[in-house]
C-alpha cells in the first residue's frame, strides 16, 4: 500500500508538472493571439493588408452605383 501511494504521488507530480508546462504554453499563445488581434483591429493595418495582400484599391467614381430606397423601405428603419 505504501509503495502504491508513493508511486501514485510521483505519477501525479509528473502529471501536474506537464499540465503546468502546458498551461504556460497556452498562456503564451493567448498573449500572441491577443497581440495579433490588436494589430488586426488597427485600421491602418487593415488598409495595408487590403492594399498589399489583397490588391484592393479605392473605387473609381464610375465604379460606384448609388441606390435609392423605396419609401416603403424607409418606414421600416
Amino acid at each position: 500500500l505504501y509503495i502504491w501511494h508513493l508511486s501514485e504521488s510521483i505519477r501525479l507530480g509528473y502529471e501536474i508538472n506537464q499540465l503546468e508546462k502546458q498551461l504556460e504554453t497556452l498562456k503564451k499563445e493567448v498573449a500572441l493571439l491577443e497581440a495579433e488581434k490588436t494589430s488586426l483591429l488597427n485600421p491602418a493595418k487593415v488598409e495595408k493588408i487590403a492594399r498589399e495582400k489583397l490588391k484592393l484599391t479605392e473605387p473609381q467614381p464610375d465604379q460606384i452605383i448609388y441606390l435609392q430606397r423605396e419609401s416603403s423601405e424607409l418606414n421600416h428603419d
